[in-house]
């Protein structure tokens, strides 16, 4: 089979072994949510992994956290280089 394979996991295709995109962002929004303060991204990273019980990319966390902070509706906030957070509620006017 030509597949890559993941290492210690003969067999399995790269892909196989991560999660997909959209498990990815709602885990990043329940770090950020229930941590409250913005975190670094590599916190958010370990942080994920540990809530999803398994090995995530790196570079799915960050462009994850990139590309959701424009829009009608972003789902993160940038504070500061590498920290995230959620938006503030809307406010209820």
């Amino acid at each position: 089979d030509a597949r890559i394979c993941a290492p210690g996991t003969p067999g399995t295709a790269v892909g196989a072994a991560h999660p997909r995109q959209g498990r990815i962002i709602d885990a990043i929004s329940q770090v950020l949510s229930e941590e409250g303060d913005p975190m670094h991204a590599r916190d958010v990273h370990a942080q994920v992994e540990t809530l999803l019980g398994e090995p995530v990319r790196w570079a799915s966390v960050k462009a994850t956290l990139a590309g959701n902070l424009k829009g009608p509706a972003p789902r993160f906030v940038r504070v500061a280089r590498g920290r995230y957070g959620v938006p503030p509620p809307p406010n209820p006017h």
